[in-house]
């Protein structure tokens, strides 16, 4: 995937400029393996953006750089301002605040041998929040994705995959994050009654843009800016 674009607006919440990322090559001296190739995109707060593209593209791995889950090999990845590119470890943590995501398949990214409930209140009890504050966002998390409140007591085995993706989409809200990092985050999910859609898109400003290889609107994009446009930003890879 190759994009190129040259300065960052000063309005942006992320931009990567000339972003390039490669791996070791199989074998003795084997040349790197270049999969991202000079990227650059900015998002603005309140905005979504969405990648399209086949397979192997480079969608996913755009995603995981700027989550640092993948080497930069050059370029830049900053967000509100800061380099971040090859932050480290404390940093990120710091940054998982503001900056979530919600993986393709929710059973890896959920922990088997916890509750629902644990999970969602994980990450809020890690930032400060007392044990009823936590209680009742869980609450609230789980309506707002539409599963019953008893599934706080359940474990992720208990749910079909529609129903995992919806408490993974459910903990990338608890913080309530700045941007969220999407990799294919409905391809998994079973659709919500329309009412349900259209009440998502009243609740927030976001807007989206994404092209195929004809040119015209992704679909499937749309109906993830449904359920995502809350006021978040929101970096989506859709295949």
């Amino acid at each position: 995937m190759t994009t190129t674009e040259a300065c960052a607006p000063a309005d942006a919440l992320l931009s990567t400029r000339n972003l390039n990322v490669s791996y070791p090559g199989q074998g003795w001296r084997a040349p790197r393996t270049e999969v991202l190739h000079d990227v650059s995109l900015d998002i603005r707060p309140g905005e979504t953006l969405g990648l399209v593209g086949e397979s192997g593209s480079g969608k996913t791995t755009i995603g995981r750089a700027i989550l640092g889950l993948a080497p930069v090999a050059s370029g830049t990845v900053s967000f509100d301002g800061e380099r971040i590119d090859h932050a480290g470890r404390a940093r990120r943590r710091q940054l998982s605040r503001d900056i979530q995501v919600i993986f393709q398949d929710p059973y890896t990214s959920l922990n088997p041998s916890r509750t629902v409930g644990d999970t969602l209140a994980e990450p809020l009890l890690g930032h400060g929040a007392g044990t009823k504050e936590a209680r009742l966002r869980v609450g609230d998390l789980l309506a707002r994705v539409r599963l019953p409140a008893d599934a706080a007591a359940r474990l992720p085995r208990e749910f079909s995959g529609g129903q995992r993706q919806r408490v993974a989409i459910a903990r990338a809200l608890a913080l309530r994050p700045r941007l969220i990092i999407c990799d294919e985050p409905v391809s998994a999910r079973t659709a919500p009654p329309q009412r349900g859609r259209a009440s998502a898109r009243q609740c927030g400003t976001a807007t989206a843009g994404a092209v195929t290889r004809r040119g015209m609107p992704d679909r499937r994009l749309w109906k993830a800016v449904g359920l995502f446009g809350l006021g978040f930003s929101v970096f989506g890879a859709y295949e």
